[in-house]
This record gives C-alpha cells, structure tokens and sequence, in this order.
C-alpha cells in the first residue's frame, strides 16, 4: 500500500485516462479543438487537488482527532484544508463542528441498512437526540459503544475496533488506507492510566469508558466521536463489500482493444 492515499488505483485510474486524453489532443490534434483543451486542462487540475485533499486533511486534522472519509462533504474538506494551511486550524474544527451539527441526514439515514448499524439504530436515534441537545456526557458513551459493537459484529473474531492487532486497512479505499481510520484509532485507543478531571478534547475510548476521563463532556469530544462513526461506518460497507484485499488483475489489453478505447476518448473530448 503507497504511503499517500493519492495513489490508490481509482485516483491513479482516473489520472491515467486524463493523461491519455492529453497525449490524444498533442497526436490526434484534429481531433480536440482549444476549448475542449481547456476544459481538459481545468477537468486535471481540479482532478489533481480532488485526489490531493485526503492526504493534506488527515496531515492536518487526525491528530485532533478528526479523519477523512469519502462521504464527507467535499467542499467541507475543501475550507478546512485551506484554514489549516493557512494556520487556522481552530477554525478548521468549527467549520467540522458546525458541519455535524447541521442537516446530516444523509450520513444518518443510511445507516438504517448498515451491518452493524441497523441492529443499533434505535439506540443511536436517542444518541442523537442527546447530541442535539447538548447532552455530550450521555451521547458520547453510546456512539463509542455503537462503534465497538458494530465493527466486532462484522469482523466476527470477538475482535473489538480498539484491539491492538486489529487490522483496519482495505484496498482502494479513503477511510482504509493506513493513513486513514488506523490512524484515528491508534489515538482514540491511547492508554489513559490516570483520571483526568480537566477537559479532553479527543474522544479516547479506554480513558471515557474506563472512567478515567472525567472531562469529556463537550462539544468537542462528542463530534469527534459522531464523525468517528460515520467514518467507521463507511469503513464497514467497504469491508463488507471485499475490500480487505486487492481484486484481480485486470488482464493486459490487446492493441485493438487499446487503439477502440483511444478512439472511445476522442469521441468523449468532443463533448467536453
């Protein structure tokens, strides 16, 4: 697995047919007109920051206890990432914060089908109404306990997501790559010997359900841990889906077939 989740296949795909795209406008010239060459190049560069974004998030946000997922809000990506950079990162986390707080129904609805999920969704529809109305000591127990519970479900080991040599990386994948979930996890399972009455500001599950951290309670913490497990939950539909290991190999092409699919992505640039 490459280092950056900019390389994982679908990206490196996707950048491979824009680059055959372009090869095509320098030797089958007559085939792409200038605007279309335009829109080629503004399709690339909006290409190369989409796959960037991931990485530039998770360097920024995961040691606060925030991780990238593919159903989050990319234009939220979008403002954090450029706050960060620019040494915003507080501000950063309100916008996350803010985001959580807002319409979220179509991270939440589908959950009613999710393994691991559906079983729990009554008990997470009181987690959230608790979450709504500021009850951050009550709602963040449960969304932990909803997170333990589902992943042990669908991994059926008896094998809770905070176990040590739990293995959370899958193939092609945002929230799977090492870089992703692993990392949220390994700080969310930090060890937490000694209670803690100041607040904490990162939803540390052995700390919180062990009763050590007493200072939980906040908005902080309980956001941290609702979008946790949305992340978690996104998690579970790729494991599910086979992505603990790569699918086979594609065969290699023959040149007819390479020769139809240049002439496929010059019918395609005509229409850009």
């Amino acid at each position: 697995m490459s280092d950056k989740i900019a390389d994982n296949p679908s990206f490196k795909k996707f950048e491979d047919k824009i680059k055959g795209l372009e090869s095509l406008s320098r030797f089958m010239p007559w085939l792409i007109d200038k605007e279309q060459k335009r829109k080629l190049k503004q399709i690339n560069d909006e290409v190369e920051e989409f796959r960037s974004l991931p990485d530039r998030f998770n360097s920024l946000y995961t040691e606060r206890g925030w991780v990238c997922f593919g159903n989050m809000n990319h234009e939220l990506i979008r403002r954090c990432v450029t706050l960060g950079e620019n040494g915003n990162l507080e501000k950063g986390e309100q916008e996350l914060i803010d985001y959580f707080h807002g319409d979220i129904r179509h991270l939440v609805l589908p959950l009613r089908n999710t393994p691991g999920f559906k079983e729990r969704y009554d008990l997470l529809q009181k987690a959230l109404d608790d979450f709504a109305n500021n009850r951050y000591h009550a709602c963040v127990p449960v969304f932990l306990m909803i997170i333990d519970g589902a992943v042990n479900q669908v991994m059926k080991k008896n094998q809770g997501l905070f176990a040590q040599n739990a293995d959370l990386t899958l193939h092609d994948s945002i929230i799977g790559h090492k870089n992703g979930l692993s990392t949220l996890i390994g700080l969310m399972s930090r060890a937490r010997k000694k209670t803690t009455v100041a607040p904490v500001y990162i939803p540390y599950r052995n700390g919180i359900m062990h009763g050590m951290d007493v200072g939980y309670d906040n908005i902080y913490v309980a956001t941290k841990a609702l979008s946790a497990m949305f992340a978690i939950a996104e998690w579970i539909k790729q494991f599910c889906e086979g992505k603990q290991k790569a699918s086979e190999t594609e065969k290699p092409k023959s040149l007819k077939e390479i020769l139809t699919d240049l002439k496929a992505q010059g019918e395609k640039a005509k229409h850009l």
